[in-house]
C-alpha cells in the first residue's frame, strides 16, 4: 500500500532532499581533489609548490567549496519541508504503520535531514582542511 503522505512531497523534491548533500559532498570532493593534485605534479614527478598558469584552481577549489554547501544546505531545508509537510502521517503500532505504509515520507524525509546536514558538515570540515593543510608539500 502506499504511504498516505506521498502526495505532500513531490518524487523530484524527496530524491534531493534525501540525496543532493551527500551527492554534492561526494562531486565536491572528486573534483577538488583533481584541482588540487594535478598542478602538483610534472611527469608522475612531485612538485613542492603548484605549477604555474594554475593560479586559477585555488579560486575554483573555493567556489566549488561554496556551492557544494550550499546545495547540501538546501537539499537539509527540502527535507525539513517534507518533513513538516508529513507531519499527518499515522502514528501507532508498527505492525499497522507497515500494513497501512504510514510514515515512509516522514521517515525518508528525516533520513534527508541527517544526510544533508552531515553532507555540509563534512564539506565544511573539507574547507577547514583546505586552508589548513599545504596543498602541494608532503
Amino acid at each position: 500500500m502506499p504511504a498516505p503522505a506521498r502526495r505532500a512531497v513531490s518524487r523530484h523534491q524527496g530524491l534531493f532532499a534525501l540525496f543532493g548533500g551527500p551527492l554534492a559532498w561526494f562531486l565536491q570532493l572528486d573534483v577538488n581533489f583533481a584541482l588540487a593534485t594535478q598542478p602538483c605534479y610534472l611527469d608522475n614527478e612531485r612538485l613542492s609548490s603548484p605549477r604555474l598558469n594554475h593560479d586559477w584552481s585555488e579560486p575554483a577549489m573555493i567556489g566549488i567549496l561554496i556551492a557544494a554547501t550550499a546545495i547540501a544546505l538546501l537539499a537539509t531545508l527540502s527535507a525539513w519541508r517534507a518533513y513538516q509537510r508529513s507531519k499527518t502521517e499515522d502514528t501507532g503500532d508498527h505492525r499497522h504503520l507497515m500494513e497501512v505504509g504510514g510514515g515512509r515520507t516522514r521517515f525518508l524525509a528525516f533520513w534527508g535531514i541527517c544526510f544533508g546536514a552531515g553532507s555540509a558538515l563534512v564539506i565544511v570540515l573539507t574547507a577547514v582542511a583546505f586552508f589548513v593543510l599545504p596543498r602541494c608539500a608532503g
